[in-house]
């Protein structure tokens, strides 16, 4: 029998705690032991109408959390039938759907559980057993299809055309790479604080259409109102020249009875002073003034013509 000094004793229990620490970690927190006996775990069946991309041990979410994996991947007669294995301790509603998504740019693809957005917070949820129908489920398109709709929508197009709708891309887009990149940020920034205020954004949806009926009821009224907006205009344009005469002409006169009527307090005081009766005379220069611009206003009114029609004349 071996004898080992007390401190080597010491050191050997210190490396054996290490090491059954260690291996306890792994165990429990990465290849997770206990998940594999299926302690603390549920199994659920989701009905697909073909695999998507599936393949055993995929991720299974819910609102973005990882939940479990995909056990296991059968075809039968009505689709694909894939078996989860989800964690006891996340609740997931009975009425959720099941998309599959894809995690990573190479095509890893990965099962998502949403509830719908009128799950009551008091609703069943899922249990051992329990089967997600097929209506409820989505899968994305397949890939090889898409290319080929694509590859012969391609060749549909004549050659020289699409030389031409790349030739007409370049122009219009070429040399705007900063200019593009600042949309992007602006709009990326612009759906950034759109996120902060969804509640709002929401509510104003929800309210627009009372709004919305209410312009789509009155639009005869506003169609009408628009009408006689542009007759209205339209009798402008047609007189533009009398009118521009008008304001050419008025302006004198305006401004020549603003100075008379700033002067008549001045010529009441006067005549008090002078205990002068009757009114002021009124100087022949500033009387033959006054005449003129008259006789002025009066030819600019003689050459509107007489005649009108429309909403507008009297």
């Amino acid at each position: 029998m071996l004898r080992f000094a007390r401190p080597v004793w010491i050191q050997l229990a210190i490396l054996a705690a290490i090491t059954l620490v260690a291996v306890s970690v792994m165990a429990f927190g990465f290849v997770k032991v206990p998940a594999l006996f299926g302690i603390g775990r549920y199994t659920v069946s989701v009905e697909l109408p073909a695999s998507g991309g599936l393949y055993p041990t995929s991720v299974v979410t819910y609102r973005g959390s990882e939940i479990g994996r995909v056990k296991s991947i059968d075809v039968d007669h009505d689709g694909v039938r894939a078996v989860l294995t989800l964690d006891s301790a996340t609740k997931v509603p009975a009425d959720v759907s099941a998309a599959v998504h894809s995690r990573s740019a190479v095509g890893e693809q990965f099962l998502e559980l949403t509830p719908k957005p009128d799950t009551p917070a008091n609703a069943s949820m899922l249990r051992d057993g329990d089967v997600i129908p097929i209506g409820n489920t989505q899968i994305p398109a397949d890939i090889g299809h898409l290319l080929d709709a694509t590859n012969r929508a391609l060749k549909a197009i004549p050659p020289d055309n699409l030389r031409t709708v790349v030739d007409e891309a370049d122009k219009a887009v070429g040399g705007l790479g900063p200019e593009l990149s600042r949309i992007v940020d602006g709009s990326t920034a612009l759906a950034i604080e759109s996120g902060k205020f969804v509640d709002q954004i929401s509510q104003l949806i929800d309210q627009s259409p009372p709004a919305l009926n209410s312009q789509v009821q009155t639009a005869d009224s506003i169609a009408t109102w628009a009408q006689r907006m542009a007759s209205i205009t339209g009798q402008f344009k047609a007189q533009d020249a009398a009118f521009a005469d008008l304001l050419t002409v008025g302006a004198p006169a305006l401004n020549e009875g603003k100075a008379q009527s700033l002067r008549l307090p001045r010529h009441r005081e006067a005549r008090r002073s002078l205990c002068v009766p009757g009114p002021t005379p009124v100087r022949p220069a500033r009387a033959r003034r006054l005449r003129r611009m008259f006789e002025r206003a009066h030819r600019v009114a003689a050459r509107r013509p007489t005649s009108c029609s429309g909403p507008v004349c009297p």
